[in-house]
């Protein structure tokens, strides 16, 4: 989806505008809830790319050790004359994306905003620690459900990591 709308935008700002995108270990079999990266990619573009006159640029990098996630994206800075006015984390965005990782990852994710006017940009990282999976099932590189099998309730267990897969799969559409 993200690839997808960063392609929508770069059809939208031409060749005033570098995008890269770099994906350092592999990250597939990692399954996260829909559009929760999408807040600080759209940030990217409505306080940086939207408020520059000249060539602009963002690039993000995604990568996976240790069983932590973690999500970098860093954009320059509009030229300044809007960038006041729409300053970095102003609107409904951030706020909500950090309510949602109160929720879906208690003391498992840490969100860093900075914002960097005499270097001209804005930087966000976002670490999501799967070293303490709760949910029932293992993440990592498995195409199909494997229940981590407690010893007294596994059909307790199955049910529930069967479940939550489901929403999962519901929340993509």
């Amino acid at each position: 989806y993200i690839k997808n709308y960063i392609n929508l935008e770069k059809i939208r700002y031409g060749e005033r505008l570098d995008v890269q995108m770099t994906v350092i270990n592999s990250v597939s079999g990692v399954e996260i809830p829909p559009l929760l990266f999408l807040p600080l990619v759209e940030n990217a573009f409505k306080h940086g790319v939207s408020n520059a006159v000249n060539d602009s640029w963002i690039h993000i990098d995604v990568s996976l050790k240790k069983k932590i996630l973690i999500f970098k994206i860093e954009n320059s800075i509009g030229n300044g004359q809007r960038s006041a006015e729409n300053g970095f984390g102003n609107g409904l965005g951030l706020d909500n994306l950090k309510k949602r990782l109160l929720i879906l990852y208690p003391d498992r994710h840490e969100l860093k905003l900075l914002k960097d006017e005499d270097e001209g940009l804005h930087l966000a990282v976002l670490k999501l620690d799967f070293s303490q999976n709760t949910e029932g099932y293992e993440v990592f590189k498995n195409e199909e459900l494997k229940i981590k099998a407690n010893d007294e309730k596994p059909a307790l267990v199955a049910s529930a990591a069967l479940a939550f897969k489901s929403l999962f799969l519901f929340l993509k559409f």
